[in-house]
Order: C-alpha cells, then sequence, then structure tokens
C-alpha cells in the first residue's frame, strides 16, 4: 500500500509542525506556573518521551520494513488483536484531530476572528486540513518544504528584535525552587514530545529507511531549539506574567516596537500558528484516514478523505464546550493519556514483537 515517498529532509520538516503547532503557543506559559523560572529545563526534561517514542518506532520500523503501525501491528499481535489495538488507535487518531482543530480554533476565534461564527472558522479549516489529506503525505511534505523553513527564520528574527525587552534576570535563579517543580512542569510538554508516534505511519514512506533514526532525531533536536528559543523569549520578557498568560509567546511579540515603523506584526505570528496547525492536523487527518483503510482492507484510501473531514467537523463541535474544557484536558489529562498511548502501549508492542521472534529463532533452531 506504501507508494508515497518522501525525503530525509521532509521528514524533518514535517516534525517541526507536527510537535510545535500546538506547543510553541500555550506550552511556555502552562510550564511556568510550575516550575517558574526553571520553565526551560523542564521542557527539556519532557523531551525524554520523545526519544523513547523514537528508539520504539524506528526499531519497529526496521523489523518489519514497508510496513505502517496497523499493519505490523496484525502481524506482532495476530489478526484479530492487532485489528482490535489498531481500531482503538484509530479512535485516539480522531481525538487527536479533534482536540489540535480545538485549539487552533481557539486562538483564530480570539485574536483573528472574534466576529466570524466558529462553526464557520472551524468548518473551513478542517475542510482545507481534509484536502491536504486527501493529497497525501508527498504533497503535506512539500508544504512543509515551503514555509517551515521561512517560520523558523521568522521566529529567530523576532527572538533578536526582542531582544530590548528581554530581561535575563527573569531565568534566575536556576533550580531555585529545587527539582520537584522541574518535574512537575516537564510533564504537560512531555505529551507533545510524545507525539512522535505518528512516524509509526510516516516511516514507511521515507525513501531512504536507514536514515529514518537519524532524521527523527533530527527533527527532535529542531523541535528543542525552536522551542527553548519561544520559552526563553516568552519568560525574559513577560517575566513572572509568563504562568498567568495562555498565550505567553503571543504577548511576547506583542512588545516588538522598533522605532515607529516596526509594531504589531503579531498577525504574521497568527499566520504562522495557522500554517503550522494546517500541516499538523492535516497529518493526523491522513494518519486517521489511512488507519482506517488499513483496518478494513480499503486499498485505496482517499475516497475516505471527504467522509472522515465531515466526521472530524463534527467531532470538533462535540468534544470540548469551551476553552477552559480544552485546557482543563491538556493540562491533566493529555499527558497520562499520551504517555500510555504513545510511549508504553508501542513499547509493549515491540516487546511482544522481540519475544515472539525468539521463540521463532529457537524453533527453528531446533527442526534444523
Amino acid at each position: 500500500m506504501v507508494k508515497e515517498k518522501i525525503s530525509s529532509s521532509q521528514l524533518v520538516l514535517l516534525i517541526i509542525p507536527m510537535i510545535i503547532a500546538t506547543e510553541f503557543m500555550s506550552v511556555p506559559g502552562v510550564i511556568y506556573q510550575f516550575a517558574k523560572e526553571d520553565d526551560w529545563l523542564s521542557y527539556l526534561l519532557s523531551l525524554i518521551t520523545g526519544v523513547w517514542a523514537i528508539l520504539v518506532f524506528t526499531t519497529l520500523a526496521s523489523r518489519h520494513p514497508g510496513m505502517t503501525f496497523p499493519e505490523y501491528l496484525e502481524k506482532i499481535m495476530g489478526k484479530w488483536l492487532g485489528k482490535a489495538v489498531s481500531m482503538f488507535y484509530m479512535y485516539y487518531l480522531f481525538l487527536y484531530v479533534t482536540t489540535i482543530s480545538d485549539e487552533v480554533m481557539s486562538f483564530i476565534t480570539l485574536f483573528a476572528q472574534p466576529k466570524t461564527p466558529r462553526m464557520v472558522t472551524l468548518g473551513l479549516f478542517v475542510a482545507v486540513c481534509g484536502i491536504g489529506a486527501w493529497l497525501g503525505i508527498e504533497v503535506l511534505a512539500r508544504c512543509s518544504e515551503l514555509l517551515i523553513p521561512l517560520s523558523i527564520i521568522f521566529s529567530v528574527v523576532i527572538a533578536a528584535l526582542l531582544l530590548p525587552e528581554m530581561v535575563p534576570n527573569f531565568l534566575t535563579p536556576v533550580f531555585g525552587r529545587g527539582i520537584v517543580p522541574i518535574l512537575q512542569g516537564a510533564v504537560v510538554p512531555s505529551g507533545w514530545a510524545g507525539e512522535f508516534f505518528l512516524l509509526g505511519f510516516l516511516l514507511p514512506h521515507l525513501n531512504d529507511p536507514s536514515k529514518a533514526r537519524a532524521s527523527s532525531f533530527t527533527g527532535l533536536l529542531a523541535v528543542a531549539l525552536i522551542m527553548m528559543l519561544v520559552i526563553v523569549v516568552s519568560t525574559t520578557v513577560n517575566g513572572p506574567l509568563t504562568g498567568q498568560l495562555k498565550y505567553a509567546y503571543y504577548n511576547a511579540v506583542r512588545y516588538l516596537s522598533i522605532g515607529e515603523f516596526l509594531e504589531r506584526i503579531d498577525p504574521v505570528i497568527v499566520g504562522v500558528w495557522v500554517y503550522n496547525g494546517f500541516l499538523k492536523t492535516a497529518l493526523f487527518l491522513w494518519a486517521f484516514v489511512l488507519c482506517i483503510a488499513q483496518v478494513f482492507g480499503v486499498v485505496k484510501y482517499r475516497f475516505l478523505a471527504l467522509p472522515v473531514t465531515l466526521l472530524s467537523i463534527v467531532g470538533c463541535l462535540w468534544a470540548f464546550s469551551n476553552a477552559v474544557d480544552l485546557s482543563n484536558f491538556l493540562t491533566f489529562t493529555f499527558p497520562t493519556e499520551s504517555l500510555v498511548t504513545q510511549d508504553i502501549i508501542p513499547t509493549l508492542i515491540l516487546g511482544v514483537d522481540l519475544i515472539r521472534s525468539r521463540k521463532r529463532g529457537k524453533y527453528a533452531q531446533v527442526v534444523a
């Protein structure tokens, strides 16, 4: 079924929005609530779940080349149990699409289109993401090549221009509150780091499988550097207010003013957020469609994009009643849910695969 191919550089550029699209706005404020000035240390610690997910899924990909996560689940766990687990992840991907869409819509409604009916904005956004999922992973990879490098350059330029507004003392003292607040602050962003589980769908499309692990870790490094920059900018500009701001980085950018000719560039941040949000939502929607197709044996998955997109729009309206519910979910439920579904279950699957292959090897020796 795997026909579309992407390069290792395209994989790196897909990983960046896959992780940071819904992270770089809200995470700085959430981490600061727990870790205060040690928020950057909390973020570094949170990447452990991402490192582990990469190790697990690159190992599974190397053991089952050319097969996606739902396909080798059936090979490892048997047809019926494998399909049952795949259907669980199918539902999980559906929830993911609705959550990501809700995050992006909350931001757009608050800062870009407050008077536009939410249903209109949501419908248009998810519809565009559905088109991206229908076009496939190759088109999404080209989209990432188009603007993700510009988004990175823009973030660096913003940080440089905000240097006069930064107060380095807001990052001190290091370890001033001990290790416990740092560990608490690492819990929430660890959920986003675990999103590397989507490699189970992406790696079979890599045109050079030998570069899977190197490309994945390169993507992780890029995500870490970008997020560290975002967190440092948010903390040094906003100071103690960081923990009280839902979108701390956006608030920091609004401080930017050079003379009387460069100010109020926050609408550009909205554009960057929406584009990254589009890529992330389209990626997870594509994985959702692909998962459905492989569970039910559909060869041509593209025609499923339309009904799945409509289902996702309905799901977005049903999932969270308001922004407070969404915020509570991301802070208190999402980290644990992510740890179980994105790290623990895949680790158990890899363990079963290793045990079964070892038993098959011993059986082959006995027969020989």
